[in-house]
């Protein structure tokens, strides 16, 4: 037999006492929270609701970051190979030297002259600027036939670039005023180096090597060009 602790009412073992503190008692009972630390399996199920916003924003960022990083690669990727590749100061050794080993006076004169300037020497030579090239292609013949006879069969020329020193602003105003004093050319010189290089011609008979000094200059407009009065202006 057991005794209601507030009222000391008896009552049957396992039942509850009807006064109103024991009912109160009751009451508190059925409706107090559930403690949180009790249910670890269906935060540990179902995540954190409360965190999840956040760490979707943060995932977000991340993806941002990344793909910024991606861009950012390709632009160095992009800027360095028109630096390095086709398109920089090497460009006008590359045409020079692959035209004037296969005979292609538009090559090797594209090199160097911007197009006023070749436009201004088919109309003192009182031809077609086709014309010309076809000229100067059997004059690049003739040269190139020359140095067979010196070094031999299959000879080619090549150009490799040792050092280069960027020109001053001053130094560049010079080229700019020596296009206008010799070849009649109003240009703008964006950027010049002066080049120290390696000059080699090889065939099958013999080969020579010598150092040359080489001027390039990057034309508004033209891209970059060799100077005309360089040394290689010589083989025209």
């Amino acid at each position: 037999m057991a005794f209601c602790r507030y009222c000391g009412k008896e009552i049957a073992e396992g039942s509850a006492c009807t006064c109103p503190d024991a009912m109160n008692e009751q009451a508190n009972t059925n409706t107090a929270p559930v403690n949180q630390a009790s249910q670890p399996e269906a935060n540990t199920q179902y995540g954190d609701t409360a965190a999840a916003p956040d760490n979707k924003k943060q995932a977000k960022t991340n993806l941002i970051i990344a793909g910024g990083a991606v861009v950012a690669l390709l632009l160095i990727v992009i800027i360095f190979s028109s630096i390095a590749g086709g398109s920089g100061y090497k460009a006008p050794l590359d045409d020079f030297v692959d035209g004037f080993n296969k005979c292609n006076s538009k090559k090797v004169l594209g090199s160097m002259y911007t197009d006023d300037m070749l436009d201004d020497m088919a109309d003192e030579e009182d031809v077609k600027l086709k014309e010309l090239y076809e000229e100067m292609d059997e004059e690049l013949e003739d040269a190139y036939d020359e140095l067979e006879d010196e070094y031999g069969k299959r000879t080619k020329m090549k150009i490799k670039v040792e050092d280069k020193k960027e020109l001053s602003k001053k130094k560049i105003k010079d080229y700019e005023e020596n296009y206008e004093d010799y070849y009649d050319a109003d240009v703008e010189i964006k950027k010049a180096y002066e080049l120290e290089c390696t000059f080699s011609i090889k065939g099958k008979d013999d080969d020579d090597e010598e150092e040359m000094e080489i001027v390039v200059v990057k034309i508004k407009g033209e891209g970059w060009k060799i100077y005309p009065g360089s040394s290689l202006g010589l083989f025209l």
